[in-house]
Parts: C-alpha cells; sequence; structure tokens
C-alpha cells in the first residue's frame, strides 16, 4: 500500500525495499500484539479489550512506519496509502477475532474447550465470583464445586470444607484452575492452599477481598 508520487524510480518501490519494510512493519505489529498479550488467551475479557488494544497497536505501527520514511528521506509517500492501511488492517484483525470468538462460543455450548474450576470459599466474594460465571457461559469456565465450610452457594456441588479433604480434592487430574475467594477472617488458610496447588501443579488465581 505504500504510494511514492511523481518517482516511479524511487528506490522506496524497489522489490527488496518493499520487502524489508513490510517485514520491519510485521515484526513490530506482532511485537506489539506481544506486549499488549494479544496473543494470550482472551477467555474472561470482553471483547473492548481488543478493539482497544488493536486500534492502538496498529496506530503506533503506522505512525513509526511514517516516521522511518521521514528518517529515510522518503518524504513523497501517500499518507491516504497508510490511513487507508491502518483501516483496513484493523478491520480485518478484529473480524477475524469476532469470528474467533463466536466460532468458539458455540464450540463451548456444545460442552468442549471449557476449563475446569474449582472455587475455594463460600462467603459473599465466592458467590458473586459464581454468579458472574454462571451467567457468562461463553467464556467457557465450569465449576465443578467449592470448598467452604458452609453450604451456602446455591447451584454448585460443595465438596465440604478444606481442613477435611481440600488438598486430596485439588490433587485431581481434571482440574484446570483453582479460583481462591476467602473472606477476609479466613486468609490463614492461604498460605496452604498455594502450598497445595504448587505440588500438584494446578494454576491458582486469587480474588482480593477488597474487590468485593
Amino acid at each position: 500500500l505504500l504510494v511514492v508520487r511523481h518517482d516511479p524510480s524511487n528506490p522506496a518501490l524497489r522489490p527488496g525495499s518493499m520487502f524489508w519494510f513490510a517485514f520491519l512493519f510485521a515484526a513490530v505489529t506482532v511485537l506489539g500484539y506481544q506486549i499488549a498479550k494479544l496473543f494470550d488467551s482472551v477467555r474472561g475479557k470482553p471483547f473492548l479489550f481488543e478493539v482497544k488494544w488493536v486500534l492502538f497497536v496498529n496506530a503506533v505501527a503506522v505512525m513509526g512506519g511514517g516516521a522511518m520514511l521521514y528518517l529515510l528521506r522518503l518524504t513523497d509517500f501517500s499518507r491516504a496509502a497508510l490511513a487507508l492501511f491502518y483501516m483496513l488492517a484493523s478491520t480485518l484483525v478484529l473480524t477475524k477475532r469476532i469470528l474467533v470468538r463466536v466460532v468458539l462460543s458455540r464450540y463451548r455450548s456444545k460442552g468442549y474447550n471449557l476449563k475446569h474450576v474449582i472455587l475455594i470459599g463460600s462467603g459473599p466474594l465466592a458467590k458473586k465470583y459464581a454468579q458472574t460465571i454462571q451467567s457468562a457461559p461463553q467464556y467457557g469456565f465450569v465449576i465443578d464445586g467449592y470448598i467452604g465450610k458452609d453450604c451456602q452457594i446455591d447451584g454448585l456441588p460443595c465438596l465440604g470444607g478444606w481442613d477435611a479433604k481440600g488438598s486430596e480434592i485439588l490433587s485431581s487430574a481434571e482440574i484446570d484452575e483453582v479460583v481462591v475467594a476467602l473472606e477476609l477472617e479466613q486468609a490463614t488458610l492461604l498460605p496452604r492452599i498455594i502450598a497445595a496447588t504448587e505440588k500438584y501443579g494446578t494454576k491458582v488465581s486469587i480474588i482480593p477481598h477488597y474487590n468485593d
């Protein structure tokens, strides 16, 4: 999409120059997506997260490409072409990501590509997390049960207290992630829970009490 006006013999139009410009531009864009964590799993993240960072990274890449052309004294290029590239690239990338979300949502609705979670806690914080997950099945999280001192969360299996068999439950190979949503007075259990997850190699996420 680089258009050099009035000068077909401009060095920027040589195949080698165009190749290296495209290569560097693509490398910078990919690096920007990596830094913005757009290549990480976006499970649980709103689509607005992707829109914001795709538009931002593409804008930085386009402005950087224009600046590089000025530094190389290739000033006679089409700014409209760069703007068109920005709009097309952003539209295509976001369209592709929408399609991926739609396909994954339908795939998960059939019981595939699900992430099995064990919730630790039974207070208001744990209830709020459970309600959030149950209201958003498109994210593909399934709470297999919860560990808590009281069986107070409707619609989820109560697996008992931590002291009874908490560590034993975490040893299951079917668990993908442990989410800790303890109340402030139960914080003393945290070191034991982390030790158990490290022992069995299970991913753990901790919801801070102040998020409640």
